[in-house]
């Protein structure tokens, strides 16, 4: 622009801009009152559990819920149960949609969640798919999240950074 601001990268939740030789992120529908803010890193770190596996507390909309890890899972993936503890009204929000699970097909409907964290990671406007019925003990934290992450292992510990 004419006042020396260069579009760096951007997607539809979010943007990475140069003003005056410093790189600035910003998240749709943050408030920043016209005040560039520095991009503080995020991160988490998790070891697996006795069964080899990643779990996390978090929350979903502000409302606290455990996490497994799943890059197997396209999306965040939750029971219709959770969904309604979360008061998501999917049937009328969401998108009716066929999924493939361990267990078959199932009905499903893709919703667009507000905001999901993870320690001090936390991303806004992240696709999530409610399952049918009670299929799912734990939310699933798919790729959905996950690939707005980096992700790296060391050893069999897990950082997860923004």
């Amino acid at each position: 622009t004419p006042e020396g601001i260069k579009l760096i990268k951007s997607s539809s939740h979010s943007a990475t801009i140069e003003f005056h030789g410093k790189q600035k992120y910003l998240e749709l529908g943050q408030d920043r009152g016209n005040v560039f803010t520095e991009y503080a890193k995020q991160s988490l770190t998790l070891y697996p559990d006795n069964t080899g596996m990643y779990r996390s507390p978090g929350s979903i909309n502000g409302k606290r819920m455990n996490f497994l890890l799943d890059t197997g899972a396209t999306s965040v993936a939750m029971s219709s149960a959770h969904a309604s503890g979360l008061r998501i009204d999917y049937r009328n929000e969401g998108q009716p949609v066929q999924v493939s699970t361990a267990s078959g097909f199932s009905r499903a409907y893709q919703v667009m969640l507000d905001r999901v964290q993870v320690g001090d990671i936390v991303l806004h406007k992240v696709d999530a798919t409610i399952l049918e019925g009670n299929h799912l003990d734990e939310v699933l934290l798919g790729m959905s999240f996950l690939k707005r992450v980096k992700m790296q292992r060391e050893g069999n510990k897990l950082v997860l950074e923004r």
